[in-house]
């Protein structure tokens, strides 16, 4: 899907996501993957294309929303106001099944994130002057199955032009160093569960997404990166012998860590 990116020189194992002199910081919505400060970000851009993009934005115009809070955990529930389609709003069930076949189904998203279970789906709506304070999502929570899953990752699927609203930038705090995500209508970012961040309040316009959250066969984030460029290196070498004792290599891994 996006390019790989850059090799930080002034961090072993960084990716560059930093503003001009260190100054600014500037929305990260160019590479498909970075490192920053340690913090792993996967943007995967046009998870939806253009048909199934118009097909979820018309279903999300005749859903019902109600209050954020009702999604939210502990004091996170004090920095939330925004609104969400209802859970059990039955016009959205097909999409919410429609949406997680589209987005397992990206190769991207399948290498990185390796997910097993899933949280049920949310639609969420800002509205101008709607924001989500800072906060860190739950450790655990129910799976769409109805089982109880470990939040490894979340991820944000922007549905809206980012040039028909502004403010509500996804904001991933990174050692005090804040990550601002702004990304095209149809893209996602995948991030760490355990990262603070926030929604920032939108200024004008309307910001919808979807939010989820994946359980990943692979616990440590530290392996679940290593294989994931392990396997986007042997990719891009020759159908060779040493391409399948690397390919072999990665299988022992994989089950290994598993």
């Amino acid at each position: 899907m996006g390019r790989r990116a850059r090799q930080d020189p002034g961090r072993p194992g960084a990716r560059r996501t930093g503003g001009r002199g260190g100054r600014r910081p500037r929305s990260l919505h160019r590479r498909a993957h970075r490192q920053a400060e340690g913090l792993a970000v996967l943007i995967v851009e046009r998870v939806l294309a253009a048909d199934e993009l118009q097909r979820v934005r018309s279903a999300v115009e005749q859903a019902t929303f109600v209050d954020g809070k009702i999604t939210a955990q502990g004091s996170a529930r004090e920095v939330k106001r925004n609104r969400e389609a209802a859970p059990d709003d039955a016009t959205l069930a097909e999409l919410r099944q429609r949406l997680k076949q589209l987005i397992g189904a990206n190769s991207q998203v399948a290498t990185y994130a390796r997910p097993t279970r899933w949280s049920p789906l949310i639609v969420s709506r800002y509205a101008e002057g709607e924001t989500y304070g800072e906060h860190v999502d739950a450790p655990f929570m129910r799976a769409d199955d109805g089982a109880e899953m470990r939040a490894d990752l979340s991820f944000t699927l922007f549905l809206d032009d980012p040039a028909s609203y502004e403010g509500g930038e996804l904001v991933l705090d990174s050692h005090r160093r804040p990550q601002p995500v702004k990304l095209p209508a149809g893209s996602l970012v995948i991030y760490p569960t355990s990262v603070l961040h926030a929604v920032a309040p939108v200024r004008s316009g309307v910001r919808h997404a979807v939010v989820g959250w994946f359980e990943s066969r692979l616990r440590s984030a530290e392996q679940r990166l290593m294989l994931y460029e392990f396997e986007q290196s042997v990719a891009a070498l020759p159908h060779d012998a040493n391409r399948r004792r690397l390919t072999l290599v990665f299988a022992s891994l994989l089950k290994m860590w598993s």
